[in-house]
C-alpha cells in the first residue's frame, strides 16, 4: 500500500513502482557473492528440490570444513 501511495504522490504509475525496490531481474547471484568475499560457495541454485540434496553433500567434504576458515573468529586473549 505504501508503494502505491507514493507512486499517487509522485504522479506515477503504480506499474512501475517496483523500480529500485525489488531484488529480481536479473536474480542476486549469492554463491558470486560469497567467492567474492574469499568463501567457499557453490551455485546457483536455482531448483529448491536440489538444495537439500546439495547441504547433505557437503556435509562431510573438505570444502565444507574449508568453507568455516574464513569465517571471524574472535582472539582470545592471554591474561598472563
Amino acid at each position: 500500500m505504501f508503494m502505491q501511495f507514493m507512486a499517487g504522490v509522485s504522479n506515477r504509475g503504480t506499474d512501475r513502482m517496483g523500480i529500485g525496490t525489488s531484488l529480481a531481474d536479473p536474480d542476486i547471484d549469492y554463491a558470486k557473492m560469497a567467492q567474492a568475499y574469499g568463501m567457499y560457495a557453490e551455485g546457483p541454485i536455482s531448483d529448491p528440490a536440489k538444495l537439500g540434496r546439495r547441504l547433505q553433500a557437503r556435509g562431510g567434504s573438505r570444502e565444507a570444513r574449508r568453507a568455516g576458515a574464513g569465517r571471524r573468529r574472535s582472539r582470545s586473549r592471554d591474561s598472563s
